[in-house]
C-alpha cells in the first residue's frame, strides 16, 4: 500500500460505533443488573453499655501509657493493663507478638486477643487498636477511645449473656499498615467460620455528631451490604445517625483498595467487617487535633461513647441471635437495597476496553502496509518488551535502597499523617530511582542495537505502545475491574488517536491528549493526598508506598510502562514521515 493512502484510523466510524455500544453496554449493564442483598434483622432492645465508664478508661489508657508506639516499652505496659482488664471479666486472654520494622528498626508487635466460649458455631470478632502515633503523647481519640470502647462492650455483653463466641482483640500497629490485625487474621485456621467482624477506630475530639461506616478491604474486597445495612439499623434504633460513603466514594475506594483501618485485612481474606468510629459535629477542630499532641482525653465528650457503645452492643446482639447471613464483597452500591454485581463491572470494564482492542488491530495492520515500518516491527517489540525490564530494573533498585538503609525502612505504610518524616522529601533516593531507570533504558537499548533491534519506525512504535496499553488493561480489568475503568478508560479511548500526522503542532496536541488521558489518576492522587494530609508531596508518599510494598510490585511496574509507552506515543506524533503520510 502506498504511503499516502496510509491512516491510523482506517474504519473511523466502526470506532465510533464500538465506542457507543460500549458505552451502551455499561450503561444497561449498571442501570439493570442489580440485587438486593439479604438483611440481618436488628431488635430495638436497651443495652448495658456505660459510656461514663468507657470514658474514664480511655482517661487512665490515654493518660497513663502515653506514646503507645509500637514496639515501645509503653506499648508493652499497655498491653499489659488491657490484659488484665480482660482477665477481671474472666475471659481467656493471650498475648501474641509479630515481627514488624519502623523506620528501620526491628521490634516486637504485641495483639492482645481475649476470648468467650459460646453454644452456636460462628464467632463474632471485635477489635481496636491500642498503638499510637510518633507525633501525638496520649493518642486519645485515636485510639484509647476505640479501646475503652472494646473493654466496656466486653463487660456489657458478657454480662447480658451470648449464643455465639466472642473474640475481642486489642491490636498493634494499627498506624503502619494494620499489621496486627493482619497478624490476627493469618493466625485464624478457618476465617469463614467467622460471622461478623467490628472494628472500632477514632472517637473524634469535641462533641461527636454520628458515627461513620467504612468497609474497604486492604487489597481487594468491601465489606458486605447487608452488614453496613445492620450497622445503620443498629444505630437508628437509638436515634443515633449512621453516615455510610455514596456510590462515588465507594468506587473510589474500590480502585485504590487502601483500608487505612483494621476491618481491611479481614476483608481481604473473606470476612463479614466493618469499621466504626465517631465522626465529630465540627469536623475543622477535630481534624485540627488529629494525629497532634492536642489529642488528649480531656478534648473527647462522655456523649460521643455513648454514640458508638449503645449502637454497636446492639450490632453485636443481632449477629448474636439472627441466622448467618451471606453477601458478596465484590459490587457496588447504589443505595441501602441495591447494588450492581462484581460480574456486572467486570463485563461492563470488558466492553469498555473492546474498542481499545479493535484499535490496536488497526494499528498492527497500518504498521504492516509500510515496508519500512514493517522492517521495524520486531525492533519496536523487543523495545515494549525493554519496557518492563526498564522498569523492574527501577524497583529493584528502589527495594534495593530500602533493604540497605539508605531509605529507612517501613512494615508496609510509610510513617503516619503529620509525621515529619512524610513531609521532608528525600531528592537523593528519587533521584537515584529516575538515574537507574534512565540507565537501564540506555543499557537496554544499547543492547538492542548490538542485537540488530535497534530500527525505529513512528507506525511500528504506535503499534507497540497501543498494544502494551491493551495488555495493562487487559491485567487492570483481571485485578481490578474498577480500576480499569477509573484509570484506563480515557487512555483506552484518547490514545488510539495519537500517532503520526502531516497537520502541524501535532507532538503538542498528542502531549494535551495523554494529559487529558491521565486526569483521572491525577484526580485520585489529589483526593489521595486530601485524605491523609500530605498535599503536593502525595508524588513522595506514592513513591513510598511502592518502596515499602503498599502497592503490590505489579502495580509498580504497570505505572512505570504505562508512563513509558506514552512518551514513545508522543514520539510518534513528532516523528518525521513522507510530507503525504499519516491521515
Amino acid at each position: 500500500m502506498p504511503v499516502a493512502r496510509l491512516q491510523l484510523h482506517r474504519h473511523p466510524w466502526v470506532d465510533a460505533a464500538a465506542l457507543a455500544g460500549a458505552l451502551l453496554v455499561a450503561f444497561l449493564l449498571f442501570r439493570l443488573v442489580g440485587s438486593r442483598p439479604q438483611q440481618l434483622a436488628v431488635a430495638t432492645d436497651s443495652t448495658r453499655f456505660a459510656p461514663e465508664s468507657a470514658f474514664a478508661l480511655t482517661q487512665t489508657l490515654a493518660d497513663s501509657f502515653q506514646n503507645r508506639v509500637t514496639g515501645t516499652l509503653a506499648s508493652r505496659r499497655a498491653a499489659a493493663w488491657i490484659q488484665a482488664r480482660f482477665d477481671a471479666l474472666g475471659l481467656v486472654t493471650e498475648t501474641r507478638d509479630f515481627p514488624i520494622t519502623l523506620r528501620g528498626v526491628r521490634v516486637r508487635g504485641r495483639n492482645v486477643v481475649a476470648r468467650s466460649g459460646g453454644s452456636v458455631p460462628g464467632a463474632i470478632v471485635l477489635l481496636a487498636h491500642y498503638d499510637g502515633q510518633t507525633t501525638s503523647g496520649q493518642s486519645a481519640g485515636d485510639n484509647a477511645g476505640g479501646v475503652a470502647t472494646l473493654l466496656e462492650l466486653a463487660r456489657a455483653l458478657e454480662g447480658s449473656g451470648h449464643r455465639r463466641p466472642l473474640v475481642y482483640i486489642a491490636t498493634d500497629a494499627q498506624e503502619w499498615g494494620s499489621i496486627g490485625a493482619a497478624a490476627y487474621v493469618r493466625s485464624v485456621d478457618r476465617p469463614q467460620d467467622i460471622v461478623g467482624a467490628i472494628s472500632l477506630d477514632h472517637v473524634a475530639n469535641g462533641i461527636g455528631g454520628s458515627v461513620h461506616i467504612s468497609g474497604v478491604g486492604q487489597g481487594r474486597g468491601f465489606a458486605p451490604l447487608w452488614l453496613r445495612n445492620a450497622a445503620t439499623d443498629a444505630f437508628a434504633a437509638g436515634s443515633i445517625r449512621a453516615t455510610d460513603v455514596g456510590p462515588v466514594t465507594e468506587w473510589f475506594q474500590r480502585t485504590v483498595r487502601l483500608s487505612l483501618t483494621d476491618q481491611g485485612p479481614l476483608v481481604r481474606a473473606g470476612i463479614p467487617a466493618i469499621n466504626l468510629g465517631v465522626e465529630a459535629r465540627y469536623p475543622e477542630t477535630a481534624r485540627f487535633l488529629y494525629h497532634t499532641p492536642g489529642d488528649r482525653w480531656e478534648t473527647l465528650r462522655i456523649s460521643s461513647f455513648a454514640l458508638l457503645g449503645a449502637g454497636t452492643e446492639r450490632l453485636v446482639m443481632a449477629l448474636d441471635r439472627g441466622q448467618r447471613v451471606a453477601g458478596p464483597t465484590g459490587y457496588l452500591a447504589l443505595g441501602r437495597d441495591r447494588m450492581v454485581s462484581g460480574y456486572a463491572i467486570l463485563l461492563a470494564a470488558i466492553a469498555l476496553v473492546l474498542p481499545l482492542a479493535f484499535a490496536t488491530w488497526e494499528s498492527w495492520v497500518a504498521a504492516r502496509a509500510d515496508p519500512a515500518s514493517r522492517s521495524a516491527i520486531r525492533s519496536e517489540a523487543t523495545r515494549a518488551a525493554c519496557w518492563w525490564l526498564t522498569a523492574a530494573v527501577g524497583l529493584a533498585v528502589v527495594r534495593l535502597m530500602v533493604g540497605t538503609g539508605i531509605l529507612p525502612e517501613y512494615e508496609l505504610y510509610p510513617a503516619t499523617v503529620r509525621d515529619p518524616f512524610l513531609y521532608t522529601v528525600r531528592w537523593g533516593p528519587i533521584l537515584v530511582a529516575l538515574i537507574a531507570l534512565g540507565g537501564a533504558s540506555f543499557a537496554l537499548g544499547w543492547l538492542r542495537r548490538r542485537i540488530k533491534h535497534g530500527l525505529a519506525h513512528p507506525l511500528a512504535g504506535r503499534a507497540a505502545a497501543l498494544s502494551t496499553l491493551l495488555v495493562l488493561a487487559v491485567v487492570t480489568v483481571a485485578r481490578n475491574p474498577f480500576a480499569a475503568i477509573t484509570l484506563l478508560m480515557l487512555p483506552a479511548w484518547l490514545w488510539p488517536w495519537i500517532g503520526p500526522t502531516k497537520r502541524p503542532l501535532t507532538g503538542a496536541a498528542s502531549i494535551l491528549v495523554v494529559l487529558a488521558s491521565a486526569v483521572p489518576f491525577l484526580v485520585a492522587a489529589y483526593v489521595f493526598a486530601r485524605h491523609l494530609e500530605v498535599g503536593p508531596k502525595v508524588g513522595y508518599y506514592l513513591f513510598l508506598q511502592s518502596a515499602y510494598g503498599a502497592w503490590s510490585p505489579l502495580t509498580t511496574l504497570m505505572f512505570v510502562v504505562a508512563v513509558l509507552a506514552a512518551s514513545r506515543l508522543v514520539g510518534t506524533a513528532t516523528a518525521r514521515l513522507l510530507p503525504e503520510a499519516g491521515d
